[in-house]
């Protein structure tokens, strides 16, 4: 996530934790990173009770340190599309991209 319209986009953040009972993520969304348009979107939705749109990716942790406290995954607001429009290169996504 390089660009500002990512960092824009971005709502919050998950650790991948490991524990004796299994892998698990714990995380946060923060409001306070929001522009006034993703955070109007969440709160229409929520008064609604309708489901709050969102994407999950996978962050480049190779090159963090064994210690660092970075999130391992980055949760975006979807970025508008063409309804029509499906990704020519996307990979589909497999039970090991996962981790639970």
């Amino acid at each position: 996530m390089n660009s500002t319209q990512d960092q824009n986009n971005k709502l919050g953040a998950l650790w991948e934790k490991i524990s004796g009972r299994g892998t698990y993520m714990t995380g946060k969304i923060d409001p306070s990173r929001w522009d006034d348009e993703a955070l109007a979107a969440v709160i229409d939705a929520l008064s609604a009770r309708q489901p709050v749109p969102l994407v999950v990716f996978r962050r480049d942790t190779s090159k963090d340190a064994a210690d660092s406290n970075r999130p391992t995954w980055d949760i975006l607001r979807p970025k508008p599309r063409d309804a029509a429009a499906t990704p020519r290169d996307a990979k589909p996504l497999t039970a090991s991209d996962i981790p639970f």
